[in-house]
């Protein structure tokens, strides 16, 4: 955890466990307020009301470099390590502003907050929340942009300073500098509890974090440290009276993905402070090395059986795979717990049964013979198309179509005059002298008459006329 002493113009550093604190060696420090860290570069951020300055350096006071300056009180700020973007409240200039990590694109998000101190970007909600200790005390909440913006508390609130979210209990949590007391709420104002107050004693908050549910703040009055935990009934819990720190002020716990301990088996490393990745011990998986590693049941060949089977085994444990026909050929398996596959401590090459000797010449049997089958249905197939594809020869007994003669014509009959347009009749004549020559029926229209194509003789062809005309 990171705290600033505003009249010692110093920042220091201590660990969650012990309170231990120690001087950063950071130069040209005054005053500083607010303080943030950056999980993925190592950097520390701070703000200065002073040199009215934003500025940053490495934990060891290496790259120390100032990211924005010429600012009027620069209160409160937040790193937003997940967009590489700080955001920060200035008192003076009454605005919301962000800028980038290298000093880029600088932006005022909201220009007319009356007098703003502390901000904090919510990770469940992506929104930004601040307090704002001016002539109406509230706490107001917008997105990121600075759009959306809208008030969430506004009643019994004196000077509403420092604000944290509670990871675990999905609540803000501020402290009030006026009326001596912490609080928490929902995100959206609602379900108000108040955590400490000055009943509990005399206390003067100024900045508050909270840390697997255990909330601590910095203190004016104590001129230290408090630490209230949930199931600690004394108050506080715990005590760190810090002498060298005159004026304990921005309070800031570095909570990253990794905080909620994600994983299970395994090692935490933080992408930021919503991403993270585990490092898995042996024998689990996962993104939280949460799943145990496990090989599956190897399926048996005809050879060989495996003894005393079951479905799943545990990294480390072994089968025994033995020969069918050889009860002195086996060879053992052992379950990797690295990659949950089998590995074989030598090769098992079992003799092959009869039945199976058998059975494999009578596969090969069948395949000759149904080889044999397709071969022959593919030749006739293609015997029988070429012979299809030859062009037919004419033997001299059919007259080609030029030496046929022209074809008689057929005269109209009386008794067909009067047929509607629509009405017909089908005639055909063949000549059974004629080898070869079988006519097709002709369709003949009743009114207009018709030619047959018939190659009968004359004499025929009015013996014919005269039937019909009887």
């Amino acid at each position: 955890m990171f705290l600033t002493d505003l009249s010692g113009g110093a920042i220091y550093v201590a660990h969650t466990n012990n309170l231990n604190f120690r001087q950063l060696p950071f130069l040209f420090v005054q005053k500083p307020v607010a303080v943030g860290y950056d999980v993925i570069a190592k950097e520390v951020y701070w703000t200065d009301v002073e040199r009215k300055t934003l500025s940053a350096a490495q934990i060891d006071g290496s790259s120390q470099r100032i990211v924005v300056q010429g600012l009027g009180v620069p209160d409160g700020l937040f790193v937003d390590s997940d967009n590489e973007t700080i955001f920060w409240t200035d008192t003076d200039f009454k605005t919301i502003e962000s800028i980038q990590f290298d000093g880029s694109n600088q932006r005022v998000l909201i220009n007319d907050v009356d007098m703003p101190r502390a901000i904090m970007i919510v990770p469940e909600n992506r929104k930004l929340y601040w307090t704002d200790w001016g002539s109406t005390p509230k706490i107001e909440m917008s997105n990121r942009d600075g759009s959306g913006r809208q008030m969430i508390l506004d009643t019994d609130i004196g000077w509403p300073n420092g604000i944290t979210y509670d990871m675990q209990g999905n609540r803000l949590i501020w402290c009030d500098a006026r009326l001596d007391k912490i609080e928490s709420c929902d995100l959206d104002g609602g379900g108000r509890k108040i955590l400490l107050d000055s009943t509990h004693g005399a206390f003067h908050p100024f900045g508050v974090i909270v840390y697997k549910s255990t909330v601590m703040w910095s203190d004016w009055v104590l001129k230290g440290v408090g630490v209230e935990e949930p199931d600690n009934q004394t108050w506080p819990g715990l005590y760190s009276s810090v002498s060298f720190i005159a004026q304990p002020s921005g309070f800031h716990v570095v909570v990253d993905s990794c905080s909620a301990e994600p994983c299970s088996f395994g090692t935490c490393h933080p992408l930021g402070v919503s991403n993270y990745e585990c490092d898995c011990v042996t024998g689990f998986t996962g993104k939280d090395c949460d799943t145990a590693i496990t090989c599956a049941l190897p399926i048996e060949s005809e050879e060989s059986h495996i003894e005393d089977p079951k479905d799943l085994y545990t990294p480390g444990e072994q089968i025994i795979i033995t020969c069918i026909n050889d009860g002195n050929a086996s060879t053992t398996w052992i379950c990797n717990a690295s990659s949950g596959y089998w590995d074989a401590t030598e090769d098992l090459k079992c003799p092959e049964s009869a039945m199976n000797h058998t059975g494999r010449w009578i596969g090969i049997a069948s395949g000759v013979i149904i080889l044999a089958v397709l071969v022959l249905t593919a030749f006739c197939v293609f015997a029988y198309i070429k012979r299809r594809k030859q062009p037919q020869v004419n033997n001299g007994n059919i007259p080609e179509p030029q030496e046929r003669g022209p074809l008689p014509h057929v005269p109209q009959h009386p008794i067909y005059m009067d047929m509607d347009e629509d009405q017909h009749y089908y005639s055909g004549i063949s000549n059974p002298n004629s080898i070869g020559h079988i006519y097709d029926t002709n369709l003949v229209d009743g009114k207009a008459g018709a030619q047959r194509d018939s190659r009968e003789d004359q004499p025929r062809y009015e013996t014919m006329l005269r039937s019909i005309t009887q």
